[in-house]
């Protein structure tokens, strides 16, 4: 789990004040409800005690969906933990060791029939409560215990013979694992799963996820169950059923049901004179539920084996990106004497959707048979291939089935990835189909990445974690991942990136974890969470050399490093490589620079020979990292990088919005810093531009930031949940898609300029100056990009107000082209003198911008100083200010302008008169020399971004506040529509309402009044077939939310597709073999304008 050292300083010093209701991890609620098998709720309720573990907890939910359970959940902190003292569980109310005592008091005091403890550290409950619950026990109260492992001799003294109820169901364990016992009156029943550590509450089939996995929940349910009644006393029969070859001998009365392995129902009825007919199916394994009302529940496996022998189905590639075509083979081991017909179906995982079906004619005497797939449906990330062989009668002779795996090619425009993964089918559909968060990180191996697919997650790989440290000796220390890779690097002393020993083994660590997920194919790869480095490292064997190279490299010729440095080295093998502490300490600051920078271009090479690695192996990978704190050369890490997720920054989050807008970006939002508010931030970070994806910290069902309950019902308030919705539905892909305003302006960036201030206290840094200018564009919506080094020569011919606030190291390079730039009419506008250093951190004679802004350099010996200013149209009482030069200077150089302000923003942007508002000056200064920002708004507080589409402007606010609003005035009238919601008016101001429930308001203004899409769609579909949604008459650049409601009522929420008018203006919507029969209602929004229509098509 991830450390935030400044997230736990902060939530420490909250926890004075408040604490977050911690009802998720303390209470089980069913407000989430699953699909499932009907069994009996008409028996005697039992009132059970549930001591269990966060990690199947919603298994007791399960049970309570199936059976008449009259439940009181305790939960732990994990299986290993009681309770838990850190900082993010103690900012949970019910969580600590005090009241989690006292909660265990009350419940276990309870009038109760059984207790169940449930891999759940029972033990460390205080002395005196176990004591309590094993009277209770001893005076007739029924104990299931699942794994744990209890102490009490005296509880297992007594042993028993296994109960005969083990005869009517499938215990999910050998019987050699289950001991039963009686202690004083009560009844104990002991489950000894052997794998405690990855073992859940509940049921041991709880994280399985093939396609037998449902049935053997199923089966595990009964167990529990009958366990639970046997401990209570209950000496319930349901009778025995017994498999006689083509009928079933069962209990005269009872209900039964008879499902196959993959769960699905091929029979019900009432057993009628003892027997169950059965005789079309003669291979496969089934089970036999019988259901005695009031009574109790049976299920009875049997197996039919076919006279053909054994099956087998093979297939060209199992592993099918972008759903590639594919080839198969279906054989017989023995052929049959009459002609039979072959049924494949391929079918989803986790749904078991029926996608394609293809019969195929197998001729008498023919035991192979060859088949293949193009242009198949398939809307998930695995499915299963089944291959059924029936006679003419239609029974069932033969059958075989094959997992296999479809990695996405596309990442959505707007995704959405957690932290952690879901840890069951179950869970895993309430994420992705219900929520919309579609991809998981995680770090599985082969098992578990098919799981990942299985679970319809799409994987951000976690694949090793780059944290560069600085080992005893000065030397580079790496952390590895993998055991043995670990322990091979620990006897090396050099970590350095340039020892070839070093980078073998990292090669070796990146191998092996490639080998678990390679085939799946990840949507993105990680190569780290909080990767950090420590530049004050870099001093080992391999060192040396490899900084003289980078030394090399950067200067050229010895000549030029003994200029910078103020040396006279003979060659670049005389140079040392200093501690930082002793070039600081001499003021050799392009000394001490250079070696910061090796160590940066050194953990940008490890991050970079990873991901050429990684491709190396899956050519289609995209690889990043996620969870990062700030200060990084961005540019250079992301020369061979595709994403990149931060930690939020408000400078970083735009230099990355502006130099990368088309990678993935996302920062990790959630824990409890939003537990108590009402819409998530993610509207914010959406709506500034800071990222196009939603990161999500975390889900696992025991994270104390997780998004879900342990229930699995959504762990935040309704208005938070809707509010995510939103985003999800259609609002997210708006934002993302529509690039920002364009009000030619340019800030210049370059990340050197970040240590300049350790140069001379007069070199201001650039967060300073530019981070008031990034909020007062988001307060007046004006668009903005940065210009670097490597981006000038395209950005700034379109730029006419280029910032240079505390750019105080440049090359001569940069300076040509600035000045290039005002010589052919563009403006710029400095704080304080820039170009001061060059570089490399040395401090000039000569300043390369002296035409611009005089030949100004660090030799001066004046200082800076806080005083009131006023010019002409700006007053402010506080202001850090050059005393030696007048305010606003101005020059013409050529075309253009340079205007030097001689005092800094970051100050007056608080400390401004209210009768000149630091915006308004701002704003002033900008459109007087050709920035273009035609709109505002009244509301200083409210958030302010413009975008603009193909034909339309987008406005958007935000104010997380009740009662609050803003109006958006426009140059002239405009028909207005709110994005999702639908047409305001023709006017030239719109007024938008604010509440902490909905901060978040879109509005889009057109030249001409717009039309709902006229959609078309067929009247009645086939099962099997696809509804052509079509809505042609919709222009380009409109992004398309497509809802549907089932024939039940119901929205299918993991049916919802956003889409674009860019890709295609008709969707092909497919509706499987075995949906349900019945009519739909399509409605199709044009989310722009939240104009909609709706059709209804009725499937047959």
């Amino acid at each position: 789990m991830k450390k935030l050292f400044f997230t736990a300083c902060l939530l420490a010093a909250s926890l004075t004040y408040a604490k977050h209701d911690g009802w998720y991890v303390n209470k089980l609620t069913e407000n989430y409800k699953t699909p499932h098998l009907t069994w009996d709720k008409t028996t005697p309720p039992l009132k059970v005690l549930f001591f269990i573990q966060p990690t199947g907890a919603r298994d007791v939910v399960e049970l309570a969906q199936r059976m008449n359970i009259k439940y009181t959940p305790f939960i732990t902190n994990t299986y290993y933990s009681y309770t838990s003292n850190s900082v993010y569980r103690a900012a949970l109310s019910g969580t600590s060791e005090f009241e989690k005592n006292e909660e265990i008091r009350q419940k276990a005091a309870q009038d109760l029939d059984v207790i169940f403890i449930g891999n759940a550290p029972f033990t460390k409950v205080p002395s005196d409560i176990q004591y309590q619950i094993m009277l209770k026990v001893h005076s007739g109260t029924g104990l299931v215990v699942h794994v744990t492992k209890l102490p009490f001799k005296k509880l297992t003294a007594n042993p028993i013979p296994l109960p005969d109820f083990l005869k009517e169901v499938i215990p999910p364990l050998d019987q050699k694992y289950l001991k039963a016992y009686q202690f004083g009156k009560g009844r104990v029943l002991m489950i000894n799963n052997p794998k405690y550590m990855y073992t859940p509450a509940l049921a041991s089939s709880y994280y399985a996820t093939d396609n037998r996995a449902k049935a053997i929940q199923e089966n595990d349910f009964v167990f529990l169950t009958r366990a639970m009644q046997w401990a209570a006393g209950k000496d319930i029969s349901t009778g025995i059923v017994t498999d006689k070859g083509t009928w079933l001998s069962a209990p005269d009365g009872a209900n039964y049901r008879i499902r196959d392995e993959f769960n699905n129902i091929l029979a019900t009825g009432t057993v009628k004179n003892g027997r169950i007919d059965f005789s079309n199916h003669t291979d496969g394994k089934y089970f036999c539920d019988i259901i005695v009302k009031g009574k109790a529940c049976s299920v009875f496996p049997f197996e039919r084996k076919s006279v053909l022998g054994k099956a087998k189905l093979s297939v060209s590639a199992e592993y099918l990106r972008g759903k590639a075509p594919f080839k198969g083979t279906f054989a017989l081991e023995k052929a049959s004497e009459k002609p039979l017909t072959l049924t494949l179906t391929l079918t989803d995982s986790p749904h078991a959707r029926i996608w394609e079906k293809k019969t195929i004619q197998l001729p008498a005497g023919e035991k192979t048979v060859s088949f293949e797939f193009k242009n198949y449906r398939m809307p998930t990330e695995a499915g299963f291939l089944y291959a059924t062989v029936t006679d003419k009668d239609g029974t069932v002779i033969a059958r075989a089935d094959k997992d296999m795996y479809f990695p996405s090619a596309v990442l959505p425009e707007y995704f959405q990835t957690t932290f952690g993964t879901a840890s069951s089918i179950n869970m895993a559909n309430q994420l992705v189909d219900n929520l919309g968060f579609g991809l998981a990180l995680g770090c599985p191996d082969i098992k578990g990445s098919k799981q990942f697919a299985q679970k319809n997650l799409q994987m951000v790989c976690y694949l090793v974690r780059i944290a560069m440290g600085k080992g005893p000796e000065g030397n580079v220390k790496l952390q590895f991942l993998t055991s043995q890779e670990a322990k091979e690097a620990a006897k090396l002393k050099d970590h350095s990136v340039y020892n070839p020993v070093l980078r073998e083994l990292w090669k070796k660590q990146v191998m092996r974890k490639l080998d678990g997920v390679i085939r799946v194919s990840p949507i993105l790869y990680s190569l780290g969470d909080e990767n950090v480095l420590s530049v004050s490292g870099g001093y080992g064997a391999s060192d040396l050399p490899a900084f003289r190279a980078f030394l090399k490299k950067k200067y050229g010729t010895i000549a030029k490093l003994n200029e910078n440095w103020n040396r006279s080295y003979q060659s670049f093998d005389e140079v040392p490589n200093r501690d930082l502490t002793v070039s600081l300490k001499e003021k050799n600051y392009p000394e001490w620079n250079d070696h910061i920078e090796y160590m940066e271009r050194q953990f940008a090479d490890l991050h970079h020979y990873t991901a050429d690695l990684i491709k190396s192996k899956d050519p289609h990978a995209k690889v990043g990292l996620e969870g990062t704190f700030g200060n990084h050369n961005i540019e250079m890490m992301m020369e061979k990088l595709d994403w990149w997720g931060p930690y939020t920054n408000e400078l970083e989050d735009q230099v990355l919005r502006s130099l990368f807008p088309n990678v993935p970006r996302f920062v990790w939002s959630g824990y409890h810093g939003e537990r108590g508010m009402k819409s998530p931030l993610m509207s914010r970070y959406i709506l500034l531009g800071s990222v196009n994806g939603n990161g999500w910290y975390a889900t696992a069902t025991d994270f104390n930031h997780d998004i879900l309950s342990v229930d699995q019902s959504p762990s935040f308030n309704k208005t938070f949940m809707a509010e995510l919705q939103r985003l999800r539905m259609g609002l997210g892909r708006t934002l993302v898609a529509n690039p920002m305003f364009d009000s030619k302006i340019g800030i210049y960036w370059n990340h050197i300029s970040r240590r300049s201030p350790k140069v001379d206290e007069r070199c201001i840094s650039p967060e300073t100056g530019i981070t008031p200018l990034i909020r007062f564009s988001n307060k007046t919506g004006a668009g903005f990009e940065f210009v670097t080094a490597k981006n000038g020569k395209e950005r700034l011919p379109k730029i006419k107000v280029l910032f240079l606030f505390g750019i105080h190291a440049m090359s001569d390079k940069e300076a040509e082209m600035i000045l290039d730039f005002v010589k052919k009419g563009g403006t710029v506008i400095a704080d304080f003198a820039p170009a001061r250093l060059n570089e490399n951190l040395a401090v000039r004679d000569h300043n390369p911008l002296a035409e611009l802004f005089g030949n100004q350099t660090l030799q001066e010996k004046n200082k800076y100083v806080v005083k009131a200013i006023s010019i002409p149209g700006f007053k402010a009482s506080k202001a850090l200010v050059d005393p030696s030069r007048p305010l606003m200077q101005v020059r013409t150089y050529g075309k253009g302008k340079a205007i030097l302000t001689n005092f800094n923003f970051g100050i007056v942007e608080t400390s401004a008169d209210k009768s000149t508002p630091f915006t308004g000056f701002v704003k002033d200064l900008l459109v007087k020399h050709g920035a273009v920002i035609p709109f505002s708004q009244t509301n200083q507080n409210s958030l302010f971004r413009v975008r603009t589409g193909k034909d339309f402007t987008l406005f958007g606010v935000y104010e997380n506040r009740d009662n609050s609003n803003t109006t958006i005035k426009l140059p002239e009238s405009k028909y207005i529509y709110e994005s999702g919601v639908g047409f305001v008016g023709k006017q030239s101001e719109i007024t938008a309402e604010f509440s902490q429930a909905v901060p978040l308001r879109v509005y889009a203004a057109f030249e001409k009044e717009q039309e709902a899409p006229i959609l078309k769609a067929p009247r009645t579909v086939k099962a099997g077939e696809n509804v052509l949604l079509s809505y042609k008459n919709l222009p380009a650049g409109r992004t398309i939310v497509i809802r549907v409601t089932a024939p039940d009522g119901k929205e299918m929420m993991g049916r919802t597709v956003i889409t674009s008018t860019d890709q295609s203006k008709e969707y092909s919507f497919g509706i499987p073999y075995n949906a349900a029969k019945g009519t739909y209602k399509f409605t199709v929004m044009d989310h722009i304008t939240g104009l909609a229509s709706v059709k209804s098509v009725t499937i047959k």
